[in-house]
């Protein structure tokens, strides 16, 4: 709502107004952080250092992943306290998705599903598939349990599907180019993908938290 002549903010509205403020100067600084790690490890510029190569595990790129995995876990599960204490929403869905994102986290700091390929003679994907439909499935339930979002968590989704396919259908691809390409899409689908899950939670726990849904029948009667 914007301010009316003469009428000056109230102290909620001051808040949320430092809070998307907050908000944005935090996603440019993780729009920067891929950037630059996009940058800096690409394989489309050659060799990259080994501490940032797109193309290689256990580097500061798969720490950033790990370390925003684990953001949205917490805001997952902050999320499915707030659900569970207002008596709506999905708390349910979003606490199994809080504990998906743990494991992801972990996944991609320790390589877990690289060790997995091989056993039994099944590629990891088959053991790491029921891990993926849990997650989806509790995303989707979260998503439709919080509307203002959903739009947030179709970018995440679409941009994950979008680097599935390109490790799926690129995997050893050649000439190197063509695979260096792939790599790096894949790489920043998923970084892009994080970024929009966890704004998406946080949107949804911002709107849910305390106070906020008495503020909001107010602020509509006054720009009414």
């Amino acid at each position: 709502m914007e301010d009316q002549p003469g009428r000056s903010a109230s102290p909620p509205e001051r808040a949320d107004r430092l809070a998307r403020a907050d908000s944005s100067l935090v996603l440019a600084g993780l729009l920067i952080v891929v950037a630059v790690l996009t940058f800096a490890g690409t394989p489309l510029r050659g060799t990259p250092d080994p501490l940032v190569d797109l193309d290689r595990e256990e580097t500061l790129v798969s720490l950033f992943s790990s370390v925003l995995l684990g953001w949205c876990a917490w805001l997952a599960f902050t999320l499915a306290r707030a659900d569970r204490a207002r008596g709506a929403g999905a708390p349910l869905a979003a606490l199994v998705l809080a504990a998906v994102l743990v494991e992801m986290a972990f996944d991609e700091a320790m390589m877990l599903h690289e060790r997995l390929g091989g056993v039994a003679g099944l590629p990891w994907a088959v053991w790491y598939s029921p891990v993926l439909i849990a997650g989806a499935v509790a995303g989707w339930r979260v998503a439709r349990a919080h509307p203002p979002a959903r739009r947030l968590f179709a970018l995440a989704a679409g941009v994950w599907i979008v680097s599935g396919l390109m490790e799926t259908v690129f995997w050893g691809s050649d000439p190197a180019r063509e695979a260096a390409l792939s790599v790096t899409i894949e790489e920043v689908c998923e970084m892009i993908g994080m970024i929009a899950l966890a704004f998406g939670l946080l949107r949804s726990v911002l709107l849910v938290r305390p106070g906020a849904a008495r503020r909001a029948p107010a602020a509509q009667r006054a720009s009414a």
